[in-house]
């Protein structure tokens, strides 16, 4: 029908799909939407008023922000915004952000490869920092720099397994017994362990990576010769089929 109607009255196909769908929403849906098109309308046409105010671009600026500032003192700043955006002041009240979570869960990159055994070359294939051709969704990681990678071999097994993908946070403090992506000096090359730290006899500092398959003994390093710890703060596994 909706068609046909464009095709008498001359407008192009498809112009009618909007207003038809507006008119099938749930009528407290459409009051909710028109309150917050005003809302938007009303803050959008005060920021314009104290932007026009003036020809130096400093004066303008500094009228936007006395603009805002008298809004935020008198309350209206958070109406206009509650109204725009409902949802979000709903989610933003007391007790409810563990039932109705707010963020999306945060992507990181899936760099190529670390080894659950001994330490072997590394390399994240020439990418920048941050940058992947494959990332993984983590849910409540707010680490810009985080990053996964997915485990080759079973030194880490029974808790990790082959195939595995670990994610990695460098904002998160290692501590004893913490398991760690490990970028060892001096040929920059990477592991996988669970992290002690340790002083041998004459006070020097010490790392020791401990596997947790027995089958692989314990790496012990100087201080010194370990570039970096990554602390381990999620893992996701593919489950098999059937």
């Amino acid at each position: 029908m909706l068609r046909k109607l464009e095709s008498a009255l001359g407008w192009p196909a498809g112009w009618l799909d909007e207003p038809a769908a507006w008119a099938r929403t749930p009528e407290g849906v459409r009051r909710q939407v028109e309150r917050s098109s005003e809302a938007a309308r009303r803050l959008r046409a005060i920021l314009a008023e104290a932007a026009s105010g003036s020809g130096s671009d400093r004066v303008r600026a500094g009228s936007v922000r006395g603009t805002l500032d008298g809004l935020y003192a008198s309350g209206e700043l958070r109406r206009l915004v509650d109204a725009v955006d409902p949802l979000g002041s709903a989610l933003r009240g007391p007790g409810l952000d563990s039932v109705f979570p707010a963020s999306l869960p945060h992507e990181v990159p899936l760099i190529n490869r670390v080894v659950a055994g001994y330490p072997t070359e590394f390399t994240d294939l020439g990418y920048p920092a941050r940058v992947a051709d494959e990332y993984v969704r983590v849910p409540d990681l707010a680490d810009p720099d985080a990053f996964a990678a997915r485990v080759v071999g079973d030194s880490m097994s029974p808790d990790y397994r082959e195939g595995d993908v670990v994610v990695f946070s460098p904002a998160k403090a290692v501590r004893d017994g913490c398991d760690c992506f490990a970028r060892l000096e001096p040929d920059q090359t990477t592991t996988f362990k669970r992290v002690f730290f340790e002083t041998d006899g004459d006070g020097a500092e010490r790392i020791r990576l401990q596997p947790l398959n027995a089958s692989y003994p314990p790496t012990v390093l100087p201080r010194s010769e370990v570039a970096g710890l990554y602390r381990a703060v999620s893992v996701v596994r593919t489950l098999p089929d059937g």
